[in-house]
């Protein structure tokens, strides 16, 4: 078996010193012998290409990846495929992690494209598209989970994930059902459809606890709780998010008179507001601060249709205190997670902010500021158009903080003091401030 000794250094811990690394195709043609030959802490690394298989972990805690674990370019996720050919799950997963691949043409009665249970870690830096979750009588089985089905207290995280075009019975995108606890984190759920049943974007049932963070959840369509519908004692927790033109309703909690739900949200764009969640039963709602109704204005185009425009509501309008919410360095489209020094809603951070002081004043991009250079070391320019006076200039690391002022009217700031790496320059003039990305090498 090859070895990749400068991989290895990577993925080791103290724990798995004799974990080691299976290539497919080089050691095994196919993923699954890479898998069955496995032993837990071991990962199996996949190369780019299309892999026409059905795959099944075996109660093995192994990581299955693609070069995307190695190599963080997000094409290699849509190059490393694994097409179910519609004859089952595309991925039974009861432990381990998957990582970076696009995971389509599922066809199961319980997760077209990924079927989780038990201990299952994390799915990550997917794309998990066009499978479906069908009705089967024969077991009982109202199609559970197109793109994902979780059962039996699974409670992964499920991060950097696009999950689009897939279509269930209950859950068009997500089931949720038995006790799971799924963190979602940084995902968009779009274009999904329960068409004959509930849960377009998400199902979520009997006693499971649902965790949004900074995930959108758009254009989902169900007979009943487009974007999420809950069912049977269950608690949900919004936060940072955006719901989005899904129909009939956002969210819908639907409640049995002995039992009780609860939702509660903050810092999140709800389309129609606290209105737009539909509740019928025992179910308690707790719309905390910072949440809006407002056009999220989507760009609407290129591979990433649910970024923010320019002129979005949700930039800036997270919440302000991101501690403990553990946020990736990178958004959907590997952009830096945080800009300006504050959170956006949604899956995507915009990348064009300025914050102004007088709300009557149409946004100012960052491209009004021309820096030069950029990327710098000691010493940068700083101008803006038509001639407009620089009062301050403040550079912010990625973390919010302050880290160089310079006051008074001038074009010049000394950065020869600034470590690597990519900071937010703030330049303060009359009638508010812009701000622009800072690249110091």
């Amino acid at each position: 078996m090859k070895k990749l000794t400068f991989i290895a250094a990577i993925l080791m811990t103290a724990n798995l010193l004799f974990a080691q690394i299976i290539n497919i195709p080089d050691d095994y043609p196919t993923i699954q012998q890479g898998i069955n030959a496995a032993s837990n802490g071991d990962t199996v690394l996949v190369a780019p290409d299309t892999y026409f298989e059905n795959i099944i972990f075996n109660g093995k805690n192994i990581t299955l990846a693609s070069y995307y674990l190695i190599n963080p370019d997000t094409s290699l996720i849509s190059q490393t495929i694994i097409d179910g050919c519609q004859n089952s799950s595309v991925v039974e997963m009861d432990a381990g992690t998957l990582n970076g691949f696009t995971i389509t043409n599922g066809y199961a009665h319980m997760g077209g494209g990924i079927l989780c249970c038990c201990s299952v870690n994390s799915l990550v830096n997917l794309i998990i598209c066009n499978n479906t979750a069908y009705w089967n009588p024969g077991v009982g089985a109202p199609g559970y989970g197109g793109g994902i089905c979780l059962e039996y207290d699974a409670s992964p995280t499920i991060e950097n994930v696009v999950i689009k075009n897939n279509n269930g019975i209950a859950g068009g995108g997500i089931f949720c059902g038995n006790n799971s606890t799924p963190l979602l984190k940084d995902i968009t759920i779009e274009n999904n459809t329960a068409g004959l049943g509930t849960g377009g974007g998400v199902y979520c049932c009997s006693s499971s606890v649902l965790l949004v963070f900074n995930s959108s959840i758009s254009n989902n369509s169900a007979i009943m709780g487009g974007g999420i519908y809950s069912y049977v004692d269950n608690i949900i927790r919004v936060t940072n998010s955006i719901l989005w033109e899904n129909s009939p309703q956002e969210i819908y909690l639907d409640e049995q008179s002995y039992y009780s739900s609860s939702i509660e949200v903050s810092y999140s764009d709800i389309q129609g507001g606290e209105a737009g969640i539909v509740t019928n039963g025992n179910v308690t709602i707790n719309w905390l601060e910072g949440n809006i109704d407002e056009d999220p204005l989507f760009e609407g185009t290129s591979d990433h249709p649910y970024m923010l425009s320019n002129e979005s509501p949700c930039i800036n309008t997270g919440t302000p205190d991101t501690t403990g919410l553990n946020l990736p360095e990178l958004d959907l489209a590997g952009n830096p997670r945080i800009y300006g020094g504050r959170i956006d809603m949604g899956a995507y951070e915009n990348q064009e902010v300025v914050v102004t002081t007088n709300k009557s004043i149409h946004q100012i991009l960052s491209t009004d500021i021309e820096i030069h250079p950029n990327p710098a070391r000691n010493e940068i320019f700083v101008s803006v158009k038509d001639g407009v006076i620089i009062k301050e200039a403040n550079i912010y690391n990625q973390m919010g903080q302050k880290v160089l002022c310079k006051k008074g009217k001038t074009n010049t700031v000394d950065v020869s003091m600034l470590q690597h790496g990519m900071y937010i320059i703030e330049i303060e003039i009359d009638n508010g401030k812009l701000r622009s990305k800072l690249i110091i090498e």
